[in-house]
């Protein structure tokens, strides 16, 4: 098992050092690939964050390669308004994520701002699970 590991550590780091990007599939019944790099940057943003805080994604079909923080306007514990031109007029927007405190099931208003959205193609939650950040999917096809 140990050598397993180590022999895909390093199959990862001969891939990364020309420049290949790899992805981690999430969870979810319409699940998406997300870069490494740019999970590794989420988990560090939501690693014990109390408040909801929205990033805009970006990338093409289902795969997340890049994020950017929109201009936040009012957050509480449990809700968040961003403004959404910035993201939205870039030509390779995706859609969002926001965090959860424990279940990645999505609130009324995360449904429905998902829906009423023809410009998302991808919502994201990160959620707690037994103290790692973890990520759920949903993927318009």
């Amino acid at each position: 098992m140990k050598l397993k590991a180590v022999s895909l550590f390093f199959a990862f780091l001969f891939l990364a050092s020309f420049g290949v990007d790899t992805f981690t599939k999430t969870e979810g019944d319409t699940p998406v690939l997300i870069k490494n790099e740019v999970k590794h940057r989420l988990t560090e943003a939501y690693e014990g964050r109390k408040k909801e805080k929205p990033f805009c994604l970006f990338g093409s079909g289902d795969k997340i390669k890049r994020i950017s923080a929109p201009k936040i306007t009012s957050t509480t514990d449990t809700t968040a308004t961003w403004e959404t031109k910035r993201c939205e007029s870039k030509s390779d927007f995706l859609g969002y994520v926001h965090n959860h405190e424990i279940a990645p099931i999505p609130s009324k208003t995360d449904e429905f701002r998902f829906a009423l959205n023809d410009d998302s193609e991808v919502e994201l939650i990160a959620y707690h699970d037994s103290g790692e950040v973890s990520f759920y999917g949903y993927y318009h096809e």
